[in-house]
């Protein structure tokens, strides 16, 4: 069943590794007419994000959802309505690839941790609805030891991110403190296990965080291990950029723009302008309006509308839909 379902999107939209999927997740008592057939998309209501990796569990993200640990991991796609993006110009393409394989190596790389580990990363008073069933399933004794996501999913700094959004929204706007966390992401590009990549990550953040490590891999070293980069808050990147940054940075395309926005202070000719954001407070909501809107870098591919086993795909090059909702076997 999970095959098909694979094996029909890719004949319908052909999908790339780095194609972004935001996804309206399911109404708590959702029922099939909520999904087909397909309904006003005028209603939608972005809700989560993730990218298509191409992989037999073909999206990777930061999820809290499932029997495995909540973090950043290769799942199955979701019920639910998902809209499906794409770069236009061949060098975003090539970046957004990138991302997608970024994404993929955080998404399977893990780390080993006991008991004692998992109350300090998943405290009890944030994860009331699954700890005391992830305490059973997964710790048969108190010495027990699992692999647990190299990114888990931080509920409370999920929280605190999106009340400190909704006090003052301009806390997304890309500056010095945006270009840090970029600047970080992209020298823990290549981690993979034991070493783990970060404390806690949203869905949309840790995206946005691929996406923007890949626009700066050109020009920034990877590290073995992960660096901490709470030394630099508040300092002028000049302060501390170029230990990060390969001979002759500035003389590669991505360089050049860089060194204009360290002079200038203006970053915005450094990524896309729906990429221009700081990760750490990006949202499925405002991700998708500012893809949408740099219609000149990004185009909508289709969308896909999954419930159960029946789905529903519409390739919006083509006009083409499948007809109605295709049941699954």
């Amino acid at each position: 069943m999970q095959d098909s379902y694979i094996d029909l999107i890719k004949e319908t939209l052909s999908p790339h590794v780095g194609d972004i999927i935001i996804t309206e997740c399911p109404y708590e008592d959702a029922s099939r007419d909520d999904f087909f057939p397909f309904s006003d998309l005028d209603e939608y209501e972005a809700g989560h994000t993730s990218l298509w990796v191409d992989s037999d569990r073909p999206i990777a993200h930061a999820t809290r959802e499932g029997y495995r640990l909540p973090g950043v991991r290769l799942t199955h796609l979701f019920d639910g309505r998902h809209t499906m993006l794409r770069p236009r110009h061949p060098e975003d393409k090539a970046a957004f690839e990138l991302a997608g394989n970024i994404l993929k190596t955080w998404a399977l790389s893990t780390r080993t941790i006991g008991l004692a580990d998992y109350h300090q990363i998943y405290p009890e008073k944030n994860w009331l609805d699954r700890h005391a069933s992830d305490v059973r399933n997964f710790f048969t004794s108190s010495l027990a030891r699992i692999a647990a996501p190299s990114i888990p999913y931080n509920d409370e700094r999920a929280d605190v991110d999106k009340f400190a959004l909704a006090r003052d929204a301009s806390l997304q706007n890309f500056a010095a403190e945006g270009l840090r966390r970029a600047i970080k992401f992209a020298t823990r590009r290549e981690l993979t296990s034991p070493n783990p990549v970060s404390k806690g990550q949203r869905c949309t953040a840790v995206v946005i965080a691929a996406i923007q490590a890949a626009y700066l891999a050109p020009i920034v070293l990877p590290l073995p291990v992960k660096q901490s980069f709470k030394a630099y808050k508040k300092l002028d990147p000049k302060a501390y950029i170029h230990q990060y940054l390969i001979p002759d940075w500035e003389k590669t395309p991505i360089g050049s723009r860089l060194k204009i926005a360290l002079e200038t202070g203006n970053y915005a000719q450094i990524f896309p302008e729906a990429i221009l954001v700081d990760q750490r407070y990006a949202l499925p909501t405002t991700f998708l309006k500012a893809l949408q809107a740099d219609e000149s870098h990004f185009e909508t591919i289709g969308y896909i509308s999954k419930f159960q086993d029946e789905i529903a795909l519409y390739n919006t090059e083509f006009e083409e839909m499948t007809p109605g909702a295709l049941t699954l076997r």
